[in-house]
């Protein structure tokens, strides 16, 4: 079964999807999905997916992380580095007990400055 895992969401800063050795980009390629990613999974595996903000200022927001646009979980580890006056943040959730009817959830995490 697969994952669609939605281009993360921001308003200014830059998010990303962490490296994960089952992310692969869509077969085909278009303007709409080109920052996308699937993530091929087995009904039962629990998964960590891992979303990164690229240089936004502080104090730092949450990420948030969403399922089929339901908040699925707080992160499990976050951490956050500062370098000549950025944050860089990065934050691992975790999806349990993966089951038949998550077969196409779209996943997508989403940063806000100041939320």
């Amino acid at each position: 079964m697969m994952l669609h895992m939605v281009s993360p969401v921001s308003g200014e800063e830059k998010l990303e999807w962490g490296d994960h050795p089952d992310l692969v980009k869509p077969e085909i390629v278009t303007q709409s999905n080109k920052h996308s990613k699937l993530l091929v999974v087995f009904v039962g595996e629990t998964v960590d997916l891992t979303c990164k903000v690229l240089f936004t200022s502080q104090p730092v927001s949450d990420i948030k992380c969403y399922g089929n646009g339901r908040r699925i979980m707080k992160p499990e580890n976050h951490t956050v580095e500062i370098q000549d006056g950025y944050a860089l943040i990065e934050d691992t959730f975790k999806i349990g007990n993966i089951t038949e009817e998550m077969d196409g959830t779209a996943v997508s995490c989403e940063y806000s400055k100041g939320k």
